[in-house]
């Protein structure tokens, strides 16, 4: 059967997209199937323990398969597809690393490597340069399998050793190494929650980079955490983060996001543009920059009469006013 990875299933009602693609990776045998090791295919990545244990005979059948593709018989057959094909010769089994050799997509060799040289959830080195612009086949695919997980469905959780929660987790992680977005904002968030800041850091700035607006607000908000937390004891560096600040500040004010306007984004809980120019406007106060301070409040009182602020929009004038006379 053959899975598509269009919304509308293109090869009949066996089409189940990509979740039959999850299902399928989840549940395949890569480390009992000699024939794709032989053929040098890339094994998907899996949680430890996401699959059962081998049986014998299981383990029996990889063992005659084996020794059939390294035997005479295969040799022989090898010898006539060389003549049929004129071609030069057909790949070799190799018995000790199948990965080494394999001609693979970039993105999968990158999630196979970071699945087994990181713990789940961390940030590898150079992700910005590594993970894709866009989302891959490769992160939706990883996405459909943790919801399996998180569903508990049991055509992934049959014979499952480790939790439903370690696969959901492990899964979600390569999605958003993979380029989903979205994922990568809910790792931030779950990094918060246990205290990592800077993990979540990490991840709210590709996330941001990757054109989340949210990522952009919260990657401000952990950085002040930080700043502050550390200021009590080292009060240098004040420029740098005020910097940074700013460039979270206006990346999240061109970001495109799904409201059309401030009044839309106060009733779905999220930072309007007159929020973040007020914090501009506060940043560049802080730091002495009167032009810029007055810029900002300018805009932000503009856009809070806009959105019915009418108070704030007094303030805000009144803010103004005394800072020119």
């Amino acid at each position: 059967q053959v899975h598509s990875a269009e919304e509308n299933a293109l090869y009949g009602e066996g089409d189940l997209g990509i979740r039959g693609m999850a299902l399928f990776l989840g549940t395949f045998r890569y480390d009992l199937n000699p024939i794709v090791q032989y053929m040098g295919l890339c094994p998907f990545p899996l949680a430890p323990g996401e699959q059962k244990p081998p049986s014998q005979n299981e383990l029996q059948r990889f063992k005659e398969g084996e020794a059939y593709l390294n035997g005479e018989t295969w040799r022989r057959r090898q010898a006539g597809i060389e003549r049929s094909l004129s071609i030069d010769s057909v790949p070799q089994f190799d018995n000790n690393n199948y990965q080494d050799d394999v001609d693979e997509d970039e993105i999968a060799a990158f999630l196979l490597d970071v699945s087994q040289r990181y713990n789940v959830l961390c940030m590898p080195a150079n992700s910005n340069d590594l993970v894709p612009a866009t989302e891959s086949i490769q992160a939706k695919v990883h996405f459909a399998l943790a919801q399996l997980h998180n569903e508990e469905d049991e055509r992934v959780s049959e014979g499952r050793r480790c939790s439903g929660q370690d696969a959901y987790r492990f899964h979600l992680w390569l999605s958003a190494l993979g380029g989903n977005v979205a994922n990568m904002v809910e790792i931030a968030k779950e990094l918060v929650v246990t205290n990592d800041f800077h993990s979540a850091l990490q991840w709210y700035d590709l996330a941001s980079r990757r054109g989340s607006r949210e990522a952009c607000c919260a990657a401000a908000q952990v950085l002040l955490s930080l700043h502050t937390n550390d200021a009590e004891n080292d009060k240098s560096g004040f420029d740098n983060v005020s910097l940074k600040l700013a460039e979270y500040y206006k990346r999240a004010l061109n970001t495109p996001d799904k409201y059309s306007s401030d009044q839309e984004r106060e009733r779905n809980m999220s930072t309007c543009n007159y929020e973040l120019h007020i914090m501009l406007g506060n940043l560049y106060n802080r730091n002495h920059l009167k032009e810029d301070t007055l810029k900002h409040l300018r805009i932000a009182a503009d856009l809070a009469l806009e959105a019915g602020k009418f108070k704030l929009n007094a303030n805000l004038i009144e803010e103004i006013e005394m800072m020119v006379s």
